[in-house]
């Protein structure tokens, strides 16, 4: 996690997330862990690799809750809804089974940037992270890389994909349709669909 910013995180207990809401980025998420773009390593305690997309026109999204990078497989208890983030002060109103991962700041940032950012996934490969531009600093704080974010250029909004000076191997990778990105990251990572 990015040093320095805490996060207000207002998290409330609801029902588990009804399937039309999950089953897509679940599909995605099984992608990416075969491929070694999410899940476990030795690197990270609490595994890698998260995935969003946008639900409503007012900004909701879903994203795989914290800790759920090294399951197999998800369900509907294993997915957070973030109604909002207030992405001045990092106040994020959530609800589900599962606090949401903390990288759903960096993904509510992107998603508010542009409207047409539907998906994002969030994960760790160097061969990516070198082929894409960077923003921030090595000791940037969360609140200032959420300012990089918000003020992205549209060259670099354009081309679907920004690494983090903070996080040396951390690759988002974002787009208007979940599927497309997805085949565009296995692209960057020099991988492809089965």
């Amino acid at each position: 996690m990015i040093t320095g910013t805490e996060i207000d995180m207002r998290f409330r207990r609801s029902e588990t997330l009804a399937p039309d809401l999950w089953e897509e980025l679940e599909l995605v998420r099984r992608v990416l862990r075969g491929r070694g773009l999410a899940g476990v390593s030795d690197m990270y305690v609490d595994g890698f690799g998260h995935v969003s997309k946008v639900i409503n026109q007012k900004g909701a999204f879903i994203v795989s809750g914290a800790g759920t990078c090294v399951a197999r497989e998800l369900d509907g208890r294993l997915y957070s809804k973030i109604n909002s983030i207030d992405l001045e002060v990092l106040r994020v109103d959530a609800e589900g089974r599962i606090d949401p991962p903390w990288e759903s700041i960096l993904m509510g940032a992107l998603h508010s940037t542009r409207r047409d950012i539907r998906a994002v996934i969030c994960t760790r490969n160097e061969v990516a992270f070198e082929k894409i531009p960077h923003i921030g600093y090595k000791d940037s704080t969360l609140l200032e890389t959420v300012s990089y974010i918000r003020g992205l250029s549209k060259e670099i909004l354009d081309s679907g994909f920004v690494g983090l000076n903070s996080i040396p191997d951390l690759v988002l990778a974002f787009g208007t349709m979940l599927d497309s990105t997805v085949v565009r990251l296995l692209d960057k990572a020099d991988m492809k669909m089965a």
